[in-house]
């Protein structure tokens, strides 16, 4: 399996972690458990998801048709360690929903950027 999807604060912040090479099967299936785990926080609940460990990534469309619109009790989605390819192809696919994310350098700079959004999260 190429990804793990856990709380990093309870209820409050998931954190996802890709690595190698990621299919589109767990994609949908990460997609699945964040948004049980949404469902189970206290909203708003932020998603931070690193995809500095990919090694092969589905393409755009097969990618585009597992992404939902967002859920109501979600936060920010913030992708940190993207390659440039990578942060081209999360751009395009996040404009096209109503998803609130943020591309960033690393996990630090995700929860620095929480802090200024989200003052209700202590982290």
């Amino acid at each position: 399996m190429a990804y793990k999807v856990d709380w990093f604060i309870d209820q409050r912040i998931i954190r996802a972690d890709l690595t190698d090479e990621v299919s589109i099967n767990e994609i949908a299936l990460l997609r699945d458990e964040a948004t049980k785990l949404i469902e189970d926080g206290i909203p708003l609940v932020h998603l931070i998801i690193d995809v500095s460990q990919i090694t092969k990534h589905p393409n755009l469309f097969e990618l585009r048709s597992v992404i939902r619109n967002r859920d109501p009790a979600a936060g920010w989605i913030l992708i940190v360690g993207a390659n440039p390819m990578i942060q081209v192809v999360i751009s395009i696919i996040m404009q096209m929903t109503n998803i609130r994310f943020r591309l960033l350098s690393g996990f630090d700079a995700a929860l620095d950027f929480l802090q200024t959004k989200d003052k209700t999260v202590a982290v």
